[in-house]
């Protein structure tokens, strides 16, 4: 009666919105237009020097060559997460920005609160999420 559950369950824990395959039984996104993978949920909160070390020291799912993303990896990960109708998990929800190698960028929560889109570069300074990448 229930030989359909596993397949379904399948299609749920990894699914396909545009260039972006979310996986949640890793809590990865992966970019197939950028052959980026994603942590689909920001490791925590924290300024950039901190940002850049939690980064590279991470070990996630075997892989250990994580880094922080830049303003245009990360600008264009939430623009078109937002316009899939996906919100990228925030350490916090009211999180307005994540920190990025070269800046911050606007989560959608910091669109929705100040106006402009998901991804914009903004004028920041301060803890904010951080969100690491790597290359596929």
């Amino acid at each position: 009666m229930l030989d359909y559950l596993p397949a379904i369950l399948a299609a749920v824990i990894h699914m396909q919105h545009g260039v972006y395959n979310l996986n949640l039984d890793d809590y990865t996104v992966t970019d197939t237009e950028n052959n980026l993978m994603w942590l689909y949920q920001a490791r925590s909160h924290g300024e950039r020097a901190a940002a850049v070390s939690e980064c590279e020291d991470l070990i996630y799912e075997s892989h250990s060559d994580w880094y922080l993303p830049n303003k245009a990896q990360s600008g264009y990960f939430h623009f078109q997460m937002n316009a899939e109708n996906i919100l990228p998990l925030q350490l916090f929800d009211r999180c307005t920005a994540e920190v990025v190698s070269d800046g911050y960028v606007r989560t959608k929560r910091g669109a929705e609160a100040y106006g402009g889109n998901p991804g914009d570069p903004i004028n920041f300074s301060g803890g904010a999420n951080i969100r690491c990448v790597r290359d596929l």
